[in-house]
């Protein structure tokens, strides 16, 4: 028989045993897990899923759809919306002419946030009428209800609706909104007289509504900022001097090169040294175009170039033929009055060897 000495020993050794498999046990795990944590902190970009991927893809997308709405607001942009921000709390009207492109719409915008107030748009076109402006029947809903329940009695109920729309313009008087009216002189001057009196005398006429009463009062809150865009562009008519009369006009130019180049860098995530070389391209077209006597690109053009450069990955050079295919893409119908009754493939092919020298 052992020994109690023994019988301790033996114990001993058993306990020993078991904790040193036991540490085994735990260095193997802790080994594991350290390699298991080891492939997931340094697993390579080229296995992530295509989804991880587009999910990105779409993320920077928005980021970069998210800034177009925003100005790069510059000593003179900030003086215009400082300005015109005091006129609208007064009660009177701005308005923002220029050429197309300048950001006359965008300032709208970041004007009329300063309220904090429901934004109406309402954008000027030929086929606008009073109906859009103050309301009008737009259909009819019918219900038919037949019964023939009993055999030999037969009854029909048919009920029609009129289903009536409410204007924009009412919408926004009625309830104090803040009205951009984009473009207005592209509407009829017979169209835009409605805005005289609500305008002058805080009167909205409601005529042809079939209402019960022949005006409405204009809301406190309501403010109204217009746009336009010079005579000379097709589509525009001449606004008549009495509504010119009720708003006070601030013109808008081309931001200047500092606040070009802050714009592209800022909207498209690209460095000062690319977007300098787009304003330059841009600059050679408008000199292009002046020398042909046909129409002047805008900085608009600028902007979609910078954009589509950055999500599609084009190098933005000169030199680069994928960067001058897309530029003259953008440049569109500029393009087309620039080369003047030219082959388009050859006339393209010179004008990008002019391009490169930019």
């Amino acid at each position: 028989m052992a020994t109690t000495n023994e019988r301790k020993q033996q114990t001993q050794k058993k306990s020993s045993n078991t904790s040193g498999s036991s540490r085994t046990s735990q260095q193997k795990n802790s080994s594991q897990n350290n390699r298991g944590q080891s492939k997931k902190i340094n697993v390579p970009a080229k296995t992530k899923s295509k989804q991880t991927i587009s999910e990105e893809r779409q993320q920077s997308k928005q980021q970069k759809i998210s800034t177009i709405n925003k100005i790069v607001e510059t000593e003179e942009m900030q003086s215009i919306l400082e300005r015109s921000e005091k006129y609208l709390t007064s009660g009177y009207p701005v308005h923002f002419t220029g050429a197309a492109g300048v950001g006359k719409t965008t300032l709208s915008f970041q004007l009329a946030r300063r309220f904090n107030q429901p934004v109406t748009l309402l954008n000027g076109n030929e086929s606008l009428s009073n109906t859009d402006l103050l309301g009008g029947r737009i259909g009819y809903t019918s219900d038919k209800l037949i019964d023939n329940y009993v055999r030999k009695v037969y009854k029909r109920e048919d009920q029609i609706t009129e289903r009536w729309s409410t204007g924009r313009l009412l919408e926004a008087v009625k309830n104090g909104h803040t009205l951009i009216y984009d473009e207005f002189t592209r509407s009829l001057p017979s169209t835009n007289n409605l805005f005289l009196s609500v305008l002058e005398e805080g009167i909205l006429p409601l005529y042809g509504t079939q209402r019960n009463e022949s005006f409405i009062s204009v809301h406190p809150n309501f403010k109204a900022i217009f746009t336009s865009n010079p005579e000379e562009y097709a589509g525009v008519h001449k606004s008549q001097d009495a509504l010119l009369d009720r708003m006070i006009t601030i013109p808008v130019e081309d931001p200047n090169k500092e606040a070009q180049v802050s714009i592209l860098t800022e909207r498209a995530s690209i460095s000062e040294k690319e977007a300098e070389t787009i304003i330059k391209a841009l600059d050679w077209a408008k000199s292009t175009s002046r020398e042909n006597d046909t129409h002047v690109p805008s900085f608009r053009l600028a902007v979609m170039t910078a954009m589509l450069s950055s999500e599609h990955d084009v190098k933005i050079d000169v030199k680069n033929d994928d960067f001058q295919q897309l530029f003259f893409d953008v440049m569109g119908h500029y393009f087309l009055e620039n080369i003047q009754g030219e082959d388009v493939s050859e006339a393209q092919k010179r004008m990008k060897e002019e391009l490169k020298k930019v």
